[in-house]
């Protein structure tokens, strides 16, 4: 379980549902005290929604949740002695638009982002705009640039 804050009152958290386990490094044996578990998709997301777990988090274990090699089961970290974070590398990559569609019925457009995007950061005129083209080149098609529209 990732929680933020005070560790013996965390205000969110977030219990990993899925995910892979691997060792760090697989070809060193002596490295094997590592393992890296990769997020699912819907965990990677619901700790991304919650700046408080994205920023800062602790972990906590439950008993068991790992093993030796004599099947001696780790022992657990309760949430209110959570473990601190010890590096965060933060998310610095940017989103990218993946698809969009546009209802001509109603006006509305729909673009789908690979990341999480901020709505309020969205000015859909000036160098921020947004112009559709009527093909993949700018330079041999048609294109418009919106100049107004709201967000929903």
């Amino acid at each position: 379980t990732l929680l933020s804050g005070n560790t013996s009152n965390p205000f969110s958290n977030h219990t990993l549902l899925n995910g892979t386990v691997s060792y760090c490094s697989p070809e060193l044996t002596y490295l094997r005290t590592c393992v890296q578990i990769r997020f699912s998709p819907s965990d990677q997301l619901s700790i991304q929604l919650n700046q408080n777990l994205s920023k800062m988090p602790f972990l906590s274990i439950a008993n068991g949740t790992f093993a030796d090699v004599f099947n001696n089961k780790v022992l657990g970290i309760p949430w209110n002695g959570a473990f601190p974070l010890t590096m965060l590398l933060p998310d610095n990559i940017g989103p990218q638009v993946t698809s969009f569609t546009i209802d001509m019925n109603t006006g509305l457009m729909e673009m789908i982002f690979d990341d999480i995007v901020d709505s309020s950061t969205f000015n859909p005129t000036g160098s921020q705009g947004l112009t559709l083209q009527g093909g993949a080149n700018l330079a041999t098609s048609l294109a418009y640039t919106l100049t107004s529209g709201t967000k929903t």
